[in-house]
């Protein structure tokens, strides 16, 4: 694949080449040394699509299964989400840009020679693993696996020598350099972008996670679970008519074309709120809100006693298509102590999350309804049964005839 400056995106193409440079890195390298290109269309062709990766998966995470762990979760709003999901995705595309020329100003300390859009390509490509390792952040039990990230900086080793003709006995060198300087500009520029966003979770990570060769059928296997490729190149073509359309907003806003797939109204998701649930809790407070004329949520708070449920019901309409991208994964977690458990994996062909805490009754009850529409009951309740059964006056049937 060749990335130029192009207005139609050729989706197989780079979905061809991101399997091409994880799979087959020096081969693709060769390739890749020669193919005219311009700063701009490998912006447009490549950059944009990838770069967003990271940012959506870890939004629609956060928003279906919040963050923490089965004692301690967090729930952040859409809006809150979805701040943390456009400063990730800016510092990532800043990161292509300084990146490349810090390579391309280092070349000469290491015999290399100076070329800007040759620096451009091998930034861009070479973080092609820090961007596909993003899809991670779509269910907790995988984030570790975003650790596999730092392939990018064997990526660089080979592509270095490739195609800033570094002698081979100065690429490690050369590697280092470069992957040191991005990095603490990393920290610093993540050190400074955490407070604008409130960002508070500190990610912990697993060991003993490993990726498999790609296996035949279009599927990369995972810890024994295959991925679907032909399922993660639906949703990025999906996604990609979400990026023009987007796109197409910032360059003339009046031009712009409506959303793919239209949110239903805020009423009509605010009328599936009951006015109690079973059990004696009572409507206490609701409200709605939308994001960016796509997201949106109508929830309400229920009280018995000293309990309190909140119930809400989130329509992610044309941003729906992230969340196809959980369908392209075949895993589940099914964690369960003295204490409580949590379990994520489809019932009944919907995705659920299940997560309780016997010492302080509190837990949480979600499904994902046709890649679009979750509904969520989470706080303190006499029984983890109160949750299912306030999702259940929801009525999951009701929510999808809203399509």
């Amino acid at each position: 694949m060749t990335v130029q400056d192009q207005r139609s995106l050729d989706f197989g193409g780079i979905l061809a080449r991101v399997k091409a440079i994880l799979l087959s890195p020096a081969a693709t390298w060769d390739r890749i040394a020669p193919e005219p290109a311009t700063i701009g269309g490998l912006y447009t062709g490549y950059i944009l699509i990838l770069a967003a990766v990271g940012p959506v998966c870890h939004a629609f995470g956060w928003l279906v299964f919040g963050y923490g762990n089965w004692m301690v979760n967090f729930h952040p709003t859409v809006t809150a989400a979805l701040s943390q999901a456009i400063v990730s995705y800016l510092i990532s595309l800043g990161l292509v840009f300084v990146t490349a020329l810090i390579i391309d100003a280092l070349a000469p300390s290491f015999g290399a020679t100076k070329s800007r859009i040759q620096a451009f390509k091998v930034a861009t490509y070479s973080l092609t693993a820090f961007w596909a390792a993003g899809v991670f952040g779509l269910l907790p039990a995988l984030w570790s696996l975003g650790l596999l990230g730092f392939y990018s900086v064997y990526l660089l080793y080979l592509g270095l020598p490739r195609l800033m003709q570094a002698p081979l006995d100065r690429a490690a060198a050369y590697t280092l350099a470069v992957a040191g300087a991005v990095i603490v500009l990393l920290v610093i520029v993540v050190a400074l972008a955490v407070p604008m966003v409130g960002l508070n979770m500190i990610a912990s990570m697993r060991h003993g996670d490993t990726v498999a060769g790609a296996t035949g059928g279009g599927t990369i296997e995972i810890n024994g679970e295959k991925i679907d490729l032909a399922k993660l190149q639906g949703a990025a073509n999906q996604l990609g008519s979400i990026a023009k359309q987007f796109q197409q907003a910032a360059d003339d806003p009046k031009a712009a074309t409506a959303p793919a797939v239209p949110p239903v109204a805020v009423g009509a998701l605010k009328a599936l709120l009951p006015d109690s649930l079973a059990g004696g809790y009572k409507r206490m407070e609701s409200e709605s809100n939308g994001a960016f004329g796509t997201v949106v949520v109508a929830e309400a708070t229920y009280a018995k006693d000293n309990k309190s449920i909140k119930l809400s019901v989130t329509d992610l309409a044309s941003a729906g298509a992230f969340a196809q991208l959980v369908a392209a994964f075949g895993i589940e977690s099914d964690k369960e102590t003295a204490n409580g458990f949590e379990k994520i994996g489809r019932v009944d062909g919907v995705l659920t999350v299940q997560q309780w805490d016997r010492a302080a009754s509190s837990g949480k009850y979600s499904v994902l309804l046709a890649d679009r529409f979750i509904i969520d009951a989470e706080g303190q309740a006499a029984s983890f049964d109160d949750l299912k059964a306030a999702v259940a006056a929801v009525g999951p049937d009701r929510v999808l005839r809203l399509k």
